[in-house]
């Protein structure tokens, strides 16, 4: 019997890498929203901190773009101030392929 593979595995266990092959050739989004308190709206200053994303990345908040990275060994800080609002931020990260 042969065995089919779970749609989207989790890639790390074992050896399901091999069921994701196309992974490595297309950039993927991460999306995410979020509230900030408005105490902390009022602060001098407001960071997004990043301690590591994976190699390519280009990040923006409400279609604004904050920056983009190449190195994931590295913290990435990006100022929120002027952009971040009180209430339905979002959050996008798209993480570009290696292979381009």
């Amino acid at each position: 019997m042969r065995r089919s593979a779970p749609e989207h595995p989790d890639p790390f266990p074992g050896l399901h890498e091999r069921y994701l092959p196309w992974i490595e050739r297309r950039d993927l989004s991460y999306r995410v929203r979020f509230d900030v308190p408005a105490e902390l709206l009022m602060h001098e200053r407001l960071q997004l901190v990043f301690d590591g994303l994976d190699t390519l990345a280009v990040i923006t908040l409400n279609g604004r773009w904050l920056g983009s990275t190449e190195n994931m060994f590295v913290r990435h800080d990006f100022d929120l101030r002027g952009c971040a609002q009180a209430k339905g931020n979002l959050l996008e990260i798209t993480f570009r392929n290696t292979l381009d």
